[in-house]
């Protein structure tokens, strides 16, 4: 999460890395952004990384990616 609000990753990054290390069902407040990493990934759907820099629409999605990588550090890792 700290790698990702600093620059270090980019939010499908961080998604593939949510899905990977935190998976479905783990915590119920992340489901949501580990079911984006299936919807929106570029190599299942391509353009899908075009569209979080060029659509208006994403920006909301991506400002709750933000979020949620915002609630992990507060917690310490521990939702």
């Amino acid at each position: 999460a700290a790698a990702f609000l600093d620059g270090g990753m980019t939010e499908f990054e961080f998604l593939e890395w949510l899905h990977e290390h935190v998976g479905h069902g783990s915590y119920e407040d992340l489901d949501e952004l580990v079911a984006f990493d299936d919807e929106y990934d570029p190599v299942v759907n391509p353009g899908a990384d075009r569209w979080s820099q060029d659509s208006p629409e994403a920006e909301p999605v991506l400002h709750g990616v933000r979020e949620a990588a915002r609630r992990l550090i507060l917690n310490d890792g521990a939702l």
